[in-house]
C-alpha cells in the first residue's frame, strides 16, 4: 500500500539501491548482517545470499514492468507462446 503523500517507487530505483547496498556490503568485508533503506523502508539481511535473492527479485520485477510498458505501447514483450498441431 502506498501513502498518498509519497509517490510509488519504481522497481528500477529499488534495484539500483539494492545493487549499491550489495557493492557496499562486499567492500566492507563483512559476510553477514547488513541493512539498507529504500523509500523510507529499511531492510536487514543476514547473509550475502539474502541480498542476492532480493536483487534477483527486483530484476524480475524490472523485467515485468518493462514488458507491461512494451505491451501497452504495442511493442513485443519477448514472450512467445508456440503451439504445434
Amino acid at each position: 500500500m502506498t501513502n498518498a503523500s509519497t509517490p510509488p517507487v519504481s522497481w528500477q530505483a529499488i534495484l539500483t539501491d539494492l545493487e549499491a547496498a550489495y557493492q557496499a556490503h562486499i567492500q566492507s568485508g563483512r559476510a553477514t548482517v547488513g541493512s539498507y533503506t529504500v523509500a523510507g523502508r529499511s531492510m536487514t539481511y543476514q547473509t550475502t545470499a539474502d541480498l542476492i535473492r532480493a536483487i534477483d527479485h527486483a530484476r524480475r520485477e524490472v523485467q515485468r514492468e518493462k514488458a507491461e510498458a512494451d505491451l501497452a505501447a504495442g511493442l513485443s514483450t519477448r514472450r512467445v507462446l508456440r503451439i504445434r498441431m
